[in-house]
């Protein structure tokens, strides 16, 4: 039989939202501090002008919420960290957020997944893999586009399925997956 394959919803977007707030406050604050230790005009000069840039897309921003993307603000925030780094020259603190931010949005792309063959089960998460035998497993039940996977150790897992993409018979689908149980 051929295995059953689902993609699931991911909060992977929420993630990189409160991620990406998270490192602006961290540059904020680590600019701040050069700013403050540092008593050159230069640095002052492109610390204002950062903060004016910032501004000036927040406002942007604000005003064509309708028609630009979260995303694309973010985007842009985080070109301008990197670019006031450069100008810094300060080469490390711009490495690390553009590393970081290039690794980020590299997770996004991922998608989670769960497939179910005759062999066991494989959940596939952004980065790791785990597998289960079905003799790991006490039940399995898709209903409602939620998937419930019980363990034989009393773990539960409520896997909730990607509306879009999911176009399973959940009949279908819990039948092969009592016949996988008794069978283990």
């Amino acid at each position: 039989m051929t295995p059953f394959t689902f993609i699931l919803k991911d909060n992977t977007r929420k993630a990189f939202n409160n991620f990406f707030w998270f490192l602006f406050c961290l540059h904020i604050i680590a600019a701040s501090v050069m700013v403050i230790k540092n008593t050159g005009t230069a640095t002052r000069n492109y610390a204002t002008g950062a903060a004016g840039v910032w501004a000036l897309l927040s406002v942007l921003f604000y005003l064509l919420r309708n028609h630009i993307k979260l995303y694309t603000y973010q985007l842009l925030v985080l070109a301008t960290m990197i670019l006031f780094w450069l100008l810094q020259a300060a080469w490390l603190p711009a490495l690390v957020i553009l590393t970081v931010v290039v690794f980020s949005l590299w997770l996004l792309q991922k998608k989670s997944s769960v497939t179910f063959s005759a062999d066991g089960v494989i959940l596939m998460k952004t980065i790791v893999e785990k597998k289960y035998a079905w003799g790991d497993l006490a039940n399995v039940v898709l209903k409602d586009g939620l998937l419930t996977i019980d363990t034989q150790t009393n773990h539960l897992l409520q896997l909730e399925l990607d509306a879009a993409t999911s176009t399973a018979d959940e009949q279908s689908f819990n039948q092969f997956c009592s016949n996988c149980l008794r069978a283990s």
